[in-house]
């Protein structure tokens, strides 16, 4: 498993390889506006021979050091490199979710403004109260 071999994580194979792509792409952009060669930016942030082209392709993970070291040698924030990417949406359950959006929508169904705000008062009001 490729996520196995490059070290462990909770990440789905296809996302990891989205986001390190993503990385890379944005690591060559600013590469190339600086001027800088592969060669030049291993030699700045002492790399080894081949790792910014493995970094570029998002064959490698960037760790945090070489990511800090990368944002200081490249004059950007370290969050430039993620700028723009879209990951993976996080989806909590939370068993009364159902329960919730049903009130939510009641809520905003009731069209008169004192009212719903008569209603909020009451459900506040009564999760103010001490459970016995």
């Amino acid at each position: 498993m490729a996520s196995e071999k490059n070290g462990s994580t909770n990440f789905p194979d296809d996302a990891r390889a989205r986001l390190l792509k993503h990385m890379g792409a944005h690591l060559q952009k600013r590469r190339e506006e600086l001027g800088l060669s592969r060669s030049d930016l291993e030699n700045l942030i002492s790399g080894s021979p081949g790792i910014v082209a493995k970094f570029e392709n998002g064959l490698k993970d960037i760790s945090a050091g070489q990511l800090y070291v990368l944002s200081r040698k490249l004059n950007v924030e370290v969050q430039y490199f993620y700028d723009g990417y879209v990951g993976e949406k996080i989806v909590r359950k939370n068993p009364r979710d159902a329960e919730i959006l049903k009130f939510v929508k009641a809520y905003h169904s009731v069209s008169n403004a004192d009212v719903r705000k008569s209603f909020y008062d009451l459900i506040k009001a009564t999760s103010r109260r001490k459970k016995s």
